[in-house]
Order: C-alpha cells, then structure tokens, then sequence
C-alpha cells in the first residue's frame, strides 16, 4: 500500500508570504498530494527585527492563516510558538519584509535569534527550514523604501540576490532556499515584462501563481509537469511562461 502524500508548510512572514501561498494548496492536491495544510503567521510589512520582538515576548500579534481544504481562513491574535506547536510542520518558512530584503545590516542578529528559536521549539525535528526569497518591486514603483535602490528595479533585485549569499547560505539550520524572488524576475524578462503586480509591489494572479509553482518545486524537488492547477484566468502561454521561469531559476543558490 502506498504512503499517503501529505504537506505541512507555515510562513513566517507577511503579504508576500502570503501572495506566494495564495494558490499553493491548489498547486499541491492538483500534483498528488492528498493532505496539504498550510499556515502563515502574518503582520502586514513584519520585518526580521519586528518578528522577533513578537517572538521573544511571546506576543499574540500574529493573523494566522490557515488553509486545509482549499479555503483560507483568519484567527486572529495567535503567537507564533503556539502555531508552530500546533502541528508538526514539514517545512517553516522565514524571510525579510520586502523593503529590507536588499538591505545587509537588517538581517542580524534578528535572524539568527529567530531561527535558534524555531530549533528550540520546533515539534517535528524533521522539520525543514526555508528562507523566502522575496521579489524586487515593480519599476515604475513609487514607495519610499525604493528610493534606497534609486527607484532601480535591477539594482533591487542584485541586492537581494546578493543577501541570500551572504546572509542565508551561511545558516546551517537553512536547508532550502525558495528563490521565488528570482522566478519572478525571469517572467519579467519575457514578453509578460514588467507586469506581474497589482500595486507595483504586490502579486498578480499569474505572479502568484509563479511564486507558488516556485515554493512548491523547491520544497518538493518534482517536475511543474505534475502539477495540473492554473487559476481560471491564465492563458496557456502565460502558464507555460510562468513554468519555464521557475524551472530557469538560479538553482545554485539552492542547497
């Protein structure tokens, strides 16, 4: 009898964790799966620095998100050392707020603080941890916090990039890099262009699709081709676009 495939992913995150799990249980049962729980503790914006105040004094400042039949749902005023215990959890995903994500001195000692927590209360000790890499805004993108990149999407996306080097690579309790960052980037690149939010920074829905075809290659390991879902609204050459700039994603960056 073959052992029922089952998925637990939580985010630690914000609204890009949340954009890039916006379709993943769908990605997930339309590969196989028949068990997908997914959770993201969120804080509009929460940086490292922010998610670890809450953590280290155990606040109930987090929306959880949680989604196990396809429908996401919201309880509020959930700390994060109560959601991780509450299940164990296949994989634990932390990442920078979008607007530090470029920014070096913003990672530590916040980072390592938060993952030396995760490894003292984590439930399954299998459990892998993942850093999200986040995207670049969009270029004609107006926010205050891409001033520090000169407004300059690619000098935006290097900095990041140049981050998951070295801030990431060198954790050894990080064993899976979600590069969704560099996905994202290599659809823009194509005849989509520089189209894939709803606000210059937030997803589209073929950027969430992109972004979640991207967590679910990197915590898996399988081939797009068993993956069957696309949202109502994408074109077919959209999704094959979508396909190939995650399959092209800067796989040595991943361990």
């Amino acid at each position: 009898m073959s052992e029922k495939k089952t998925v637990k992913v939580l985010a630690i995150g914000n609204s890009f964790s949340m954009d890039a799990m916006t379709v993943l249980w769908d990605i997930f049962k339309s590969a196989g799966y028949e068990e997908v729980i997914l959770g993201d503790l969120y804080i509009a914006g929460c940086s490292l620095e922010t998610h670890w105040h809450h953590i280290d004094s155990n606040n109930k400042a987090y929306d959880y998100y949680y989604n196990d039949n396809g429908i996401w749902q919201i309880i509020n005023n959930k700390s994060v050392k109560e959601v991780l215990n509450s299940n164990e959890w296949d994989v634990v995903t932390i990442q920078q707020s979008s607007s530090l994500s470029g920014i070096e001195n913003s990672f530590e000692p916040f980072l390592s603080n938060i993952i030396n927590f995760i490894n003292k209360n984590i439930n399954n000790k299998k459990t892998k941890l993942a850093w999200h890499m986040t995207w670049a805004y969009q270029g004609t993108h107006t926010n205050p916090a891409f001033e520090v990149f000169e407004y300059n999407q690619i000098k935006m996306f290097n900095a990041i990039r140049q981050n998951i080097y070295n801030q990431i690579t060198t954790k050894e309790s990080i064993s899976l890099i979600i590069p969704a960052g560099i996905a994202i980037q290599n659809l823009r690149n194509t005849e989509i262009g520089d189209q894939l939010t709803r606000d210059g920074y937030h997803l589209s829905s073929l950027g969430q699709y992109t972004a979640g075809l991207m967590w679910f290659k990197s915590i898996t390991r399988k081939a797009l081709s068993e993956v069957s879902f696309a949202p109502e609204s994408l074109k077919q050459k959209e999704i094959n676009l979508a396909k190939n700039a995650v399959d092209t994603a800067n796989i040595e960056v991943i361990k």
